[in-house]
């Protein structure tokens, strides 16, 4: 008959280095933690290898053991990964809101990608990005690096948000690295541009729907013409907006600008490391 284990008689020292064994993978490549705006959870083929070395895989059973292992281990999950949100800056107040403050305090390495084609605007930062480095700023001094992900920066829409980023995210102390993919201009613009027809699509329903509601609603005697139908299309007096208030035809080339001399001379930031990496 075995035994059991006397584990918790080992030093501590000893044990933080079986939980590192077993929590983080045993590859020299990092592991990213991907934060998708999806709930369906993504499907994997798998593939038959043979292999006279396996790989051991990250195992997260240990946790469940009690509560001491807990809290001696998930440090060592948290500082392990880098947390990725995706395509979507905004998704990190909603991830932070949903982990204990224990989990928190232990991230160390936090990725985003800056999707041009959401919360444009040319002079002012948008709700949600001061609230995303609000969040990143909550996470100092423990924070080790934060790692914003661009198509390019070739644009007057890139410039302007690469430009406030760099703005929002000087004064955190931390390692701060730039990585410039020219394959996610595609990849964010066909997604934008579904989601546009999908908001306007669904604008017009509700214009239709509200107009109907106001005209069968009974009419008060104190405020007459108050409660007017709203048209299920704009005025002819309504103009659209420009391409030029948005400049998203100029968006796709991979061409550098002057900018790439400031970033390379590590000026956007104090106090900390910036790095440039250019993914091909």
């Amino acid at each position: 008959m075995l035994s059991s284990f006397p584990f918790m008689r080992l030093p501590i020292d000893l044990r933080l280095e079986i939980y590192h064994l077993l929590l983080t993978p045993q590859t020299k490549e990092p592991v990213d933690v991907i934060i998708e705006r999806s709930k369906k959870p993504t499907s994997y083929r798998l593939e038959l290898v043979c292999s006279l070395s396996p790989p051991i895989y990250p195992n997260t059973a240990i946790l469940r053991a009690c509560k001491q292992i807990y809290s001696e281990a998930l440090p060592t999950l948290y500082r392990a990964y880098t947390f990725c949100l995706g395509d979507n800056e905004a998704l990190l107040p909603a991830f932070l809101s949903r982990i204990p403050s224990f989990g928190r305090e232990n991230i160390r390495r936090i990725r985003f990608v800056i999707n041009p084609y959401v919360g444009y605007k040319k002079n002012n930062a948008t709700f949600h990005e001061v609230v995303t480095c609000a969040q990143i700023a909550s996470l100092a001094p423990r924070l080790r690096e934060v790692q914003i992900q661009f198509g390019s920066l070739d644009s007057p829409v890139d410039m302007a948000k690469w430009k406030r980023w760099k703005q929002l995210l000087h004064r955190i102390d931390a390692k701060k690295t730039l990585w410039i993919d020219p394959r996610l201009n595609d990849s964010l613009r066909k997604d934008s541009s579904s989601c546009i027809s999908i908001m306007k699509q669904r604008w017009n329903e509700f214009l239709v729907e509200d107009a109907d509601f106001k005209t069968n609603a009974p009419q008060p005697l104190s405020e007459p013409g108050v409660f007017q139908p709203i048209p299920s299309s704009p005025p002819p007096s309504y103009r659209e907006p420009e391409v030029d208030d948005w400049d998203l035809l100029s968006i796709g080339s991979t061409k550098l600008l002057d900018d790439w001399e400031e970033i390379s001379n590590k000026s956007w930031t104090s106090g900390s490391d910036a790095t440039v990496e250019i993914m091909g």
